[in-house]
């Protein structure tokens, strides 16, 4: 039905996007993005929010743990054709932003920027270095998920996603984003040192 007519994923997300999502509703998320394709795009500003905040209820991924948000997240990021990408990244930039959602952001970046078939990235590659580096020395806090591993993973992902003739020109986004991530903790480390 929706390689035909691709309109008709508007009709079906509102029931499917009731929080909070079940695992038949995130299965059915899956399968859809599947099967729309890029019909998805316009749709990324309800899904992708949606998802991660899902996503970072199931907690952090551990080994054998059924994550059904995490995988419809996943098939929504698999969907996005080229002309998309930047609104997939924009939202999962966004995700990273949110503490609540930063872990499950990290964790759909990483899984995206790893996946063969993706779009190229090459020009969300300086905003995402300088976004995931500025995380590193942000302190957890209470009830948010532990969000380094999956930032680190992000990390290495999107730097993976740069070929390595190209790598030299991200160095000045690098260094200024570890500048600024140094300056924040020195800042935190002063002001709680009382002065």
């Amino acid at each position: 039905v929706l390689g035909a007519r691709p309109a008709a994923l508007g009709s079906m997300l509102p029931g499917l996007l009731v929080p909070p999502l079940t695992p038949s509703a995130c299965g059915a998320l899956a399968s859809l993005a599947g099967a729309a394709g890029p019909a998805v795009h316009g749709h990324l500003g309800t899904l992708v929010p949606t998802l991660l905040t899902a996503a970072a209820a199931e907690g952090p991924a551990e080994e054998g743990a059924e994550m059904p948000a995490a995988a419809a997240l996943d098939a929504v990021c698999s969907a996005v054709a080229e002309d998309g990408a930047h609104l997939l990244i924009a939202h999962l930039d966004a995700g990273l932003g949110d503490r609540p959602t930063r872990a499950a952001a990290a964790r759909a970046l990483a899984s995206y920027a790893a996946s063969p078939g993706r779009p190229d990235m090459t020009e969300h590659v300086p905003g995402l270095l300088a976004s995931l580096i500025g995380l590193l020395g942000d302190e957890e806090e209470d009830g948010a998920p532990p969000a380094l591993p999956a930032v680190l993973a992000a990390l290495k992902a999107v730097a993976g996603a740069v070929p390595k003739e190209d790598a030299l020109s991200h160095a000045r986004t690098v260094r200024d984003a570890l500048s600024g991530a140094v300056e924040r903790a020195e800042r935190r480390r002063r002001k709680a040192g009382g002065g």
